[in-house]
């Protein structure tokens, strides 16, 4: 029973990222990108931290993770105190939380391109092997938004309206 509970937290958490992006008015495709980008992330940072980091805090790194990504892969972004106001709060604050994003990213060596094998073997395994692909039949393979084009231009809007709300965790 334990493993599950290591799970659900990791789940929980995950789904809060999710959601967040959903809030902000994130097309679909482009919350499987930053997905499949972030766990690319997560790999690379578990095998350097895997074994020092708690459960607890492998979930909040994997949500920092699809931060991480969804900055690198859209010019109009959630701004970091709204996803640490909603899903961090009770982690850490602002200054610890931009703390460890800066170590993650140094982790990275400053890089968050991932290789074109890297994002199809990614996308393969968030589409095709769980669902068979997008509800339409089609893959975001390939068919990335370039920076400079979000699915939305009311995103960052969107999340400052969340941050604003004074609305609960989500």
């Amino acid at each position: 029973n334990a493993p599950n509970m290591k799970h659900d937290m990791l789940y929980k958490k995950v789904l809060q990222g999710i959601r967040l992006l959903h809030l902000c008015e994130f097309h679909y495709a482009d919350v499987v990108l930053t997905l499949a980008y972030a766990s690319v992330y997560f790999r690379g940072a578990f095998t350097s931290l895997g074994k020092t980091m708690s459960d607890y805090e492998a979930a909040h790194v994997c949500v920092l993770l699809i931060y991480l990504a969804h900055s690198f892969l859209f010019d109009e972004t959630c701004p970091l105190r709204v996803w640490q106001q909603h899903i961090f709060k009770k982690y850490c604050n602002l200054k610890v939380l931009d703390a460890a994003l800066y170590r993650i990213f140094k982790l990275r060596g400053f890089k968050l391109r991932i290789t074109e094998a890297e994002e199809k073997e990614a996308l393969s395994v968030l589409l095709l092997r769980t669902n068979g692909g997008l509800p339409d039949g089609s893959s975001t393979s390939g068919q990335r938004r370039p920076k400079g084009r979000s699915s939305s231009s009311t995103e960052s809007t969107k999340c400052m309206e969340k941050e604003d709300s004074g609305s609960a965790d989500i």
